[in-house]
């Protein structure tokens, strides 16, 4: 079924939620989660946040948030975040800006007692360690585009990690090589959607080939991911898992191994 038992201890789960255009991933291990992006879609009336988000994460069972993350102020990430923290909002909320810098409906979101605004500062930094995981942020504040001062998410467990990229360019994606990652990567998301000109092919590359997915719309406007780099992961034989083509996917750990199921009429399947 969607939800998964309440005593089920996870080593590492990665939901990308089928939001169209944008990003909306969902990161678990041992009993903890960590909402990365909410979607959105500009200029539209369909609140992304309350239509898809929140039903998806009551449906997965989910009680409370460790922690939401923000990795950039573009409408596709943030939107959808307003309807998940009015539903949760005791929660940490990771972002390279603080709440009153946001834009004015996220910040009225944020503007309450209950959520703990935590601010990402340059490089990288560690947020969160237990038994089954530790959780990493890296930021580049020198970034000139917003898509590359984009928050980069790590979470490790033992000898798997899963790196989510938000909308790095190509100077991004460079600044992230330089800066190192502080573990092994097994499962990746395609920085900016996919997009030819991040640069993604030697990041793939230095992390060894690891599974990769990638978050967008169905035939959106924008080509994404592009072909010719959904043609090099087929040439390299990289396992691709596409929102645009299968949906809302879930990737769980099992014996050292990356399983996707996709929701389809109901259940994981």
């Amino acid at each position: 079924a969607f939800a998964p038992r309440s005593d089920e201890r996870l080593s590492l789960r990665l939901t990308a939620f089928s939001v169209g255009q944008g990003d909306a991933y969902l990161l678990q291990t041992g009993g903890h989660s960590w909402l990365v992006d909410g979607g959105g879609r500009h200029r539209s009336t369909f609140d992304v946040g309350e239509r898809l988000v929140v039903p998806a994460l009551k449906r997965l069972g989910l009680r409370s948030l460790d922690g939401v993350v923000l990795t950039h102020r573009h409408p596709d990430h943030w939107l959808g975040l307003v309807s998940v923290l009015s539903r949760w909002p005791e929660t940490n909320f990771f972002a390279a800006d603080p709440w009153f810098r946001q834009p004015s409906l996220l910040a009225g979101a944020l503007a309450n007692e209950y959520t703990q605004d935590r601010m990402v500062t340059s490089g990288w930094q560690q947020v969160f360690s237990g038994a089954n995981g530790t959780l990493w942020l890296w930021h580049w504040r020198q970034g000139r585009k917003e898509n590359d001062r984009s928050v980069v998410v790590y979470l490790q467990s033992g000898n798997h990690g899963v790196l989510l990229t938000g909308d790095l360019e190509r100077d991004g994606v460079r600044r992230l090589i330089e800066a190192g990652i502080p573990g092994p990567v097994t499962l990746m998301s395609l920085p900016h959607h996919g997009s030819a000109r991040s640069g993604s092919r030697n990041l793939i590359r230095l992390l060894g080939y690891p599974s990769v997915i990638v978050s967008s719309g169905r035939e959106n406007r924008f080509g994404l991911p592009a072909q010719d780099l959904v043609d090099f992961l087929e040439d390299k034989k990289v396992p691709l898992w596409r929102t645009d083509l299968q949906g809302t996917v879930q990737c769980t750990l099992k014996e050292g191994e990356w399983q996707a199921r996709f929701w389809n009429r109901g259940v994981f399947r």
